[in-house]
């Protein structure tokens, strides 16, 4: 009785293991429930008290009755349990792994007992087998001539190594068989890898992506985009979540929803290519939220916003995927299109809040209804490649947007590399900080991003501070290829290209402006001016830079300075040729003023 207890609780552990990776301590504690399921039943209806021989019909039959009795149980309880401590085929398949733990053990003891020979208790060798076969053979000359025994004479129950070897066999087929009926789990292959230096950060050792998951369709998400799944899908979030294991969606299903997706903390969703669809009425409720948790991985997921659906809902609100003070964060190949709000929003609660450590891998931002990604408070967060674009409905209408909502706000240490934004209505990238912040709001860098053919600037700077721009390209947009407002402060343009906007290709207007670096970009072909610099500031560096016209005549002029309260000007080593009417007109202050080795130099100041 207690033997059996013992199997069943090794049985459940294994068949969890078998299952999915789970925490010890949950697992555990159910492993023990069922341990003393099985000797209160086995107290209840043991074969030994019944006095059934070992091996008997009797004896199997009663195995089987309470089996059946603790399996039942347990998989009952596994339909109301919350969290779910493992998934609901463990006891369908621990029943059989403990059946042929049962089974095996009681052939095992019983070869135990029957084996060839013992101590007599006159201390010589007693060859019980040879009185068993002695009394085989009288019980045989007993029965009447038509009981024929169909049991051949190597197969006796009596032979105890070749039942030892029986048993270990039975053993070993059973365990086969659970192993390869094993109810299917998500693939385990590691998906690309990351690169060290695009990490922004690790989430927590305790999330394992990469091991087998629990599935959406066995846990009553029907995926059909008709159902209304979303009840079920954020049970389903945070059972895996307590087990720290994977959810995984049914590849390319449409998860529709009227509420809204909660991401728990510890949560790995693979979306395997699946949808989600917003169904949620009201203005402010997002498709997803992310909200005060951490360590959250969500990968090969779409969502649409189902904007065409909310046409006569006024409100700018309905995020795909909304993170409030979220810590490490990765999202991996998502697309969130079609919202009537932004794509993604990363913010705090306006009191000095804030997301820290937020990736965005790979990630498609388009068709949204205010911004693609909007960034409000937040500290180290990195964006590789993907496209945040083609945003129209509302202001700001920009494919990405750095905009705090209160002075509170943080803004730290942001960098975009390889992204992309255009077909905005407005700026392909807008920045623009409080004006008397109260907390850090500095640090943007963008490193080989295209912000092109936006209705707009293809950059918007507005109160900005420390903000770096590294070989993009900046083409074709709708107004400058960078245009500066009110306050820009320590602002870096090192390589790349300004090409072909409208208007200029630098506008610097602000009224304040100081530590300016402008260095070996190719700004060409701009409507207007090349460089343009007409508010009041101290410390520009302009150098090796090729501005002109290459394809067109559309740039009238190179470098324009337009006020004497513009001081510390260098400008230095620049080719200058090309430009319709002259290659630079300075207005600056000439006392600070330094220029020098400039090609097509035909000043008009």
């Amino acid at each position: 009785m207690l033997l059996d207890a013992a199997i069943w609780l090794v049985a459940i552990y294994g068949a969890a293991r078998l299952r999915v990776d789970v925490k010890d301590n949950l697992l555990l504690g159910a492993a023990t429930l069922a341990f003393a399921v099985a000797l209160v039943l086995g107290a209840i209806n043991d074969p030994h008290v019944a006095d059934h021989r070992h091996g008997s019909f009797e004896e199997v039959t009663d195995l089987l009755g309470t089996i059946l009795v603790a399996g039942i149980g347990l998989l009952t309880w596994t339909f109301f349990a919350a969290p779910l401590v493992f998934v609901r085929s463990v006891p369908v398949v621990a029943g059989a792994m403990a059946l042929a733990g049962m089974l095996s053990a009681r052939f095992l003891i019983h070869g135990w007992h029957s084996r060839p020979s013992v101590s007599g208790s006159d201390g010589q060798q007693v060859d019980r087998a040879s009185e068993q076969k002695s009394e085989a053979t009288a019980l045989s000359v007993a029965q009447p001539p038509n009981n024929t025994d169909f049991t051949h004479s190597g197969d006796r129950l009596g032979d105890p190594p070749l039942l030892m070897r029986k048993s270990v066999l039975m053993l070993m087929l059973t365990s086969g068989f659970v192993i390869a009926n094993t109810p299917t789990t998500a693939g385990t292959a590691k998906p690309a890898p990351i690169a060290a230096a695009q990490r922004a950060h690790t989430p927590d050792e305790t999330l394992r992506p990469n091991a087998p998951g629990m599935l959406a369709r066995d846990n009553d998400v029907v995926g059909d985009g008709i159902t209304d799944d979303g009840a079920a899908l954020n049970a389903l979030l945070v059972s895996a979540a307590t087990l720290e294991v994977p959810v995984v969606l049914t590849k390319r299903s449409t998860i529709y929803t009227t509420v809204e997706i909660m991401i728990p903390s510890n949560t790995v969703l693979k979306g395997n290519g699946a949808t989600i669809k917003c169904g949620i009425p009201g203005t402010y409720t997002p498709t997803v939220g992310i909200k005060n948790v951490s360590n959250v991985i969500v990968e090969s997921l779409n969502i649409n916003g189902n904007k065409s659906a909310f046409s006569g809902v006024f409100t700018e609100f309905k995020h795909g995927i909304q993170m409030v003070t979220a810590t490490n964060v990765i999202l991996q190949n998502v697309s969130t299109n079609m919202n009537k709000g932004d794509g993604i929003e990363i913010a705090g609660d306006n009191t000095g809040s804030y997301c820290e450590h937020i990736t965005l891998n790979n990630v498609t931002c388009e068709h949204n209804h205010r911004n693609g990604l909007s960034v409000e408070s937040a500290i180290a967060v990195r964006v590789h490649d993907g496209s945040y674009s083609y945003s129209s409905g509302t202001s700001p209408q920009c494919g990405i947007d750095i905009e705090p909502n209160s002075a509170a706000d943080v803004i730290q240490d942001v960098s975009f590399d390889g992204s992309v934004a255009t077909g905005n209505a407005n700026a392909g990238l807008s920045v623009r900080l409080s004006a008397a912040p109260m907390s850090n709001q500095e640090g943007i860098q963008l490193t080989s991003c295209v912000l092109s053919s936006n209705a707009g600037p293809g950059v918007q700077l507005s109160i900005a501070n420390h903000i770096t721009f590294t070989d993009c390209a900046i083409n074709n947009n709708g107004y400058a290829g960078i245009s500066t407002v009110t306050t820009v402060n320590h602002l870096s343009i090192s390589g790349g290209e300004i090409l072909r906007n409208k208007t200029r290709g630098i506008f610097g207007t602000t009224t304040t402006m100081n530590d300016w670096l402008i260095s070996g970009v190719k700004i060409l072909d701009n409507v207007g001016y090349g460089l343009s610099l007409d508010g009041t500031g101290s410390g520009f560096v302009i150098t090796s830079n090729t501005i002109g016209n290459k394809t067109t005549s559309n740039q009238l002029y190179g470098v324009a300075t337009a006020v004497p309260t513009l001081t510390h000007v260098s400008i230095l080593n620049n080719d200058v040729r090309g430009n319709t009417i002259y290659g630079m007109g300075l207005a600056d202050d000439t006392a600070t003023r330094l220029a020098q080795s400039n090609k097509g130099y035909n000043s008009q100041g």
